[in-house]
C-alpha cells in the first residue's frame, strides 16, 4: 500500500494511482483515457486541476501537449521566440486547447518555468490585443472569422485564451497518468526530433563536452548528417564572418566557428563567405544572454545555393570554443521520448507530425486539421446517404496497385441524387506515421463500367500522398464524372471496376474508399427558388477531350481542335478538367511553377486555369482547415501547381454554355508557363490532366413548368 507523507502529498499523490490502475498502452487513434494534471492559472498565478473526461471534466474539445526540455535546442528556440504565442493566437481556431509540459529533474524548477512561461504569455496576450485593435490587419490570410467576431472585448479575448492554455506546475516524471507513456512510447525520430548535439573531442576522441545545437532550416541547407564521413571535424575561430578575405583562422577542410557578436550581416553572408574560404561546416554562437535562433536565408538570399550546414550553438559553448586549440567537433542526434501529441475533438490521441522549424505554427496547423476531421466527420453523417464500398484498408502498392468490383445503381438511379461523392481515407501499414511512405506520390483512381467503351479506365479521382503520415480523409464531389459510371444503357445496373495506383516503386499504403450517393434530388411541378430547379440539372454523357503530358517546348504541338454538336435535348455543357503539374526543370515546372491552362471555345470565350499558388511560400500550409494533412516529413507547406501534398484534386467545373452556336462547336486547348509555350532547358516536368466535354438535362420537366426557353446554342447564358 502506497503511504504518501504528508509534506509530499501534492509530489506522491497522483504517482500512486500507478499501484491501483494500470496505465495502458495506447496508440494513434484510440480514445485518451482520462487524466488529471495540476496547472498554472495565468492571471492570479495560482494552481488549478485540470481534469479530462467524466463528469467533472472541465476541459472542453481538442488540445495539443507541448513537452518542453532545455536539453533539445530545437524547444529552447521554439518558447524562447518573443513571437511564439503571438503566432499561435494568429493562427490557432478559437477551440483547442494548448497543455505546456515539462521534463525536468525537480518540482521546483518545473514551478519557476511554469511561472515564467504564465507571465510571458499573459504579457503577449495583452500586447497581441492591443495592437491587433489598432490593426485593420489581424492577421496573414486565414480561415477563421474578423478580428472584431474574433476579438470582441478584452476580457472576452482573454478569458477564452486563458481557458485554454494550461501549463503544467509538476514535471513529466510525476504526472502518474497515461501522458508520460505516450511521450514515452510514441518516440520522435526525423527533423527536430531527439536530441541534437555536438561532441567536443581532442584529436583522439575523447570527449570533453557535449552540447545542443540548433540546425539552419532544413530546406535553406543540408543538414549536419552530410559531414559524418569526415569523423569529427578540427575547430577554427573565424570572427564574425561577414568579410571572406578577413578571417581570424583559416578555415579550410575545418568547422568554422562563427560569432554573432562585431559587425552585423545575415547568416547567409556568415555562411557563404565560410565556404568560399573552404569550410566544410559552420558553428554559429549568439551573444551573450541569447537564447538559440533560428538561421535562414531572406529575399533573394534563398536564390543562392550554399552546400555546406550550419548549426547554432549556445553561447558559453561557443565562447569557449573561441579561446581554445586543438579541438574537434562531431554531429550526433541522441534519440528522445516525443515532444509533441494531441487529442482530437472526437476524443482520440493522436500523433502531431513533424515542426519543420521551431514555431508554434505547426502546433496551430495541427489544431485545424482537428477541426477539419470533425467537421468531415459530421459532414459524414449528416443527411441520409447511400454508401457504397470500394475499398476497405486494402494494401495499395506495386504495378496492379488495388482493385475492386462494385454494383452501382443505374446512371438514372444516379442522377437523382444531389451529390456523388469520393469519401477516401488514407492510411498505412502500422499503427504510426514512422510506417509510411516517405515522398509525395499521385494517387489515381480509374474506372471502367464496359470495356468496350472508349470511357473505359478513364481517371474518377485523383490525391496527392503525404510526405509521412496516415491520417489523411477528404470528401471529394464527383457528379459532373457520374457517365463514367454507366455499363450499358442509363436504366441498366452497373457493374463497375476500380483500380487504383500510384508509382510501382513506392512503399505500401493501405487505403478505404466509399462512393456516397447523398441527397435525393425532388423533380416537383413548381420549384420555389432558382437553386431547387437547378438541383435537377444532371450530367448525362461524357465526352473525353484533352490530356497532359511533357511540359516542354512541344508540349501544345500535339493538341487539335475538338469539335463536337450536343445533343438534341442538351441544356446546358460544361468542361470538367482536372490538372497538375509535376516535375522539376530550370524553371521549377511543374511543381512549383505558375501554369495557365487555356480552353478557347469557338475562337472566342477563353476558359483559363492559373495555378497561382505555385511556389508560395505557405501556399499548401494555408490550406489545412480545407484538408491539407499537417506537418508532413517533407516540403509539404509550399504551394504546388494545381495540387498539395497531402489533399484531394478537385475537378474544376465552368459553365460553357453561352458560348456555344448551333449546330458545331469547337474547343481547343493550349498550356503555358510565363504566358507563352513552355521551354525548358534541362529535365522537363509533366502535365497530368484529364479534361472532358459534360452535357447535361433537367430531369424530368412537367408540362405546366416550361423548360428554360433559352438552350444550347442560343448565345446565352441562363445563370447571368
Amino acid at each position: 500500500m502506497c503511504r504518501p507523507r504528508v509534506t509530499a502529498v501534492l509530489l506522491m499523490f497522483i504517482p500512486c494511482l500507478v499501484f491501483s490502475a494500470e496505465i495502458p498502452n495506447i496508440l494513434p487513434g484510440d480514445v485518451a483515457p482520462s487524466f488529471v494534471l495540476q496547472a498554472k492559472e495565468v492571471i492570479h498565478g495560482t494552481d488549478v486541476l485540470l481534469r479530462y473526461g467524466g463528469n467533472d471534466s472541465n476541459i472542453q474539445g481538442p488540445i495539443v501537449f507541448l513537452a518542453y526540455t532545455d536539453r533539445s535546442g530545437f524547444l529552447d528556440r521554439l518558447l524562447s521566440d518573443p513571437d511564439c504565442f503571438k503566432t499561435l493566437m494568429e493562427n490557432s481556431p478559437d477551440n483547442t486547447n494548448y497543455v505546456f509540459l515539462f521534463y525536468a529533474t525537480s518540482s521546483s524548477s518545473v514551478k519557476d518555468a511554469a511561472d515564467q512561461l504564465a507571465r510571458r504569455f499573459k504579457e503577449a496576450m495583452y500586447n497581441y490585443f492591443f495592437r491587433s485593435s489598432r490593426s485593420l490587419e489581424f492577421s496573414r490570410v486565414r480561415r477563421f472569422p474578423t478580428l472584431t467576431a474574433r476579438m470582441g472585448t478584452l476580457l472576452d479575448f482573454s478569458n477564452n485564451w486563458l481557458s485554454r492554455v494550461h501549463i503544467a506546475t509538476f514535471p513529466v516524471f510525476t504526472l502518474g497518468n497515461w501522458i508520460p507513456r505516450v511521450l514515452s512510447q510514441w518516440y520522435c525520430s526525423g527533423h527536430g526530433c531527439g536530441f541534437a548535439q555536438i561532441v567536443i573531442e581532442n584529436d583522439k576522441g575523447e570527449i570533453h563536452m557535449v552540447s545542443k545545437r540548433l540546425d539552419a532550416r532544413y530546406d535553406w541547407l543540408p543538414s549536419p548528417d552530410t559531414l559524418a564521413k569526415y569523423g569529427h571535424l578540427q575547430v577554427a575561430f573565424v570572427g564574425d564572418a561577414c568579410n571572406a578575405s578577413s578571417f581570424v583562422n583559416p578555415v579550410n577542410g575545418k568547422l568554422a566557428l562563427v560569432s554573432m557578436e562585431g559587425v552585423q550581416c545575415s547568416y547567409f553572408t556568415k555562411v557563404q563567405n565560410s565556404e568560399k574560404n573552404g569550410a566544410l561546416g559552420v558553428l554559429v554562437f549568439p551573444e551573450p544572454n541569447q537564447a538559440l535562433l533560428d538561421m535562414n536565408c531572406n529575399g533573394s538570399e534563398c536564390n543562392t545555393q550554399l552546400n555546406i550546414p550550419a548549426s547554432m550553438i549556445p553561447h558559453s559553448i561557443g565562447f569557449n570554443l573561441s579561446k581554445g586549440s586543438g579541438i574537434y567537433v562531431r554531429f550526433q542526434t541522441t534519440p528522445s521520448d516525443t515532444f509533441v501529441f494531441g487529442i482530437d475533438g472526437e476524443g482520440k490521441v493522436e500523433e502531431t507530425g513533424w515542426f519543420l522549424y521551431p514555431s508554434t505554427l505547426f502546433m496551430a496547423y495541427q489544431a485545424q486539421w482537428f477541426n477539419y476531421k470533425t467537421q468531415l466527420l459530421k459532414n459524414l453523417t449528416t443527411g441520409d446517404a447511400m454508401v457504397i464500398n470500394v475499398f476497405n484498408h486494402s494494401v495499395m502498392q506495386g504495378e496492379k496497385g488495388v482493385s475492386g468490383t462494385v454494383h452501382l445503381p443505374s446512371l438514372n438511379d444516379l442522377q437523382r441524387y444531389e451529390h456523388v461523392e469520393l469519401d477516401f481515407a488514407l492510411s498505412c501499414p502500422g499503427s504510426r506515421d514512422e510506417t509510411c511512405a516517405r515522398w509525395d506520390h499521385v494517387i489515381q483512381l480509374y474506372v471502367c463500367c464496359n470495356s468496350t467503351s472508349e470511357l473505359c479506365g478513364l481517371e474518377l479521382g485523383r490525391w496527392i500522398t503525404p510526405f509521412r503520415r496516415r491520417i489523411g480523409r477528404w470528401l471529394t464531389p464527383v457528379k459532373p464524372l457520374i457517365p463514367l459510371l454507366q455499363s450499358a444503357d442509363s436504366g441498366s445496373t452497373n457493374t463497375c471496376n476500380f483500380t487504383m495506383k500510384t508509382v510501382p516503386w513506392a512503399m505500401a499504403w493501405v487505403p478505404t474508399l466509399n462512393i456516397r450517393l447523398v441527397g435525393k434530388i425532388q423533380v416537383l411541378n413548381k420549384y420555389e427558388t432558382f437553386r431547387s430547379r437547378e438541383k435537377t440539372l444532371v450530367p448525362v454523357e461524357v465526352i473525353p477531350l484533352f490530356r497532359g503530358g511533357t511540359f516542354d517546348k512541344n508540349y501544345n504541338t500535339k493538341y487539335r481542335p475538338f469539335t463536337f454538336a450536343p445533343p438534341q435535348g442538351t441544356d446546358k455543357v460544361k468542361l470538367v478538367a482536372t490538372i497538375t503539374g509535376h516535375g522539376s526543370d530550370n524553371n521549377n515546372c511543374a511543381e512549383f511553377c505558375v501554369t495557365s491552362h487555356h480552353f478557347v471555345v469557338n475562337n472566342k470565350h477563353n476558359y483559363t486555369r492559373v495555378f497561382k499558388n505555385a511556389g508560395t511560400a505557405l501556399g499548401c500550409a494555408d490550406r489545412v482547415p480545407e484538408g491539407v494533412v499537417p506537418n508532413e516529413h517533407g516540403t509539404w507547406l509550399y504551394g504546388r501547381d494545381g495540387w498539395c501534398d497531402g489533399q484531394e484534386v478537385v475537378p474544376w467545373v465552368v459553365d460553357i454554355t453561352s458560348a456555344l452556336t448551333t449546330p458545331e462547336n469547337q474547343i481547343k486547348y493550349f498550356g503555358w508557363f510565363n504566358n507563352t509555350d513552355p521551354n525548358p532547358t534541362r529535365d522537363p516536368g509533366d502535365i497530368i490532366m484529364y479534361s472532358y466535354l459534360v452535357y447535361y438535362k433537367y430531369l424530368a420537366p412537367e408540362p405546366d413548368l416550361p423548360r428554360p426557353t433559352t438552350r444550347v446554342g442560343s448565345g446565352h447564358d441562363i445563370n447571368k
